[in-house]
């Protein structure tokens, strides 16, 4: 997402990655690379801060959704399979 399709607020639009192609078949390898160690370090810091983000997001509405989710875990130990209809009841 950062460094093949320029999706990042901090590094903007730029592409920093050849497609990947198998190693054997001619492709880049691991140490092939065209951006210098400040700008490695940039991308680094990105997917930290974008899987900090992540992570906080599922804790978050873990805990907010935790009843349901007891729930939903003892009709699954009850039933094995719960599908879409009870899910959504379930849910509403």
């Amino acid at each position: 997402m950062v460094t093949q399709y320029g999706m990042s607020d901090e590094l903007g639009l730029g592409t920093f990655e050849r497609p990947r192609s198998g190693l054997f078949l001619g492709g880049p390898s691991a140490g092939d690379r065209e951006y210098s160690e400040h700008t490695a370090r940039m991308i680094d810091a990105e997917m930290r801060r974008l899987l900090e983000a992540a992570h906080l997001r599922v804790q978050t509405t873990l805990k907010e959704k935790r009843n349901l989710l007891e729930v939903l875990g003892k009709v699954l130990i009850e039933k094995e399979v719960v599908d879409r209809d009870a899910l959504t009841a379930l849910l509403a």
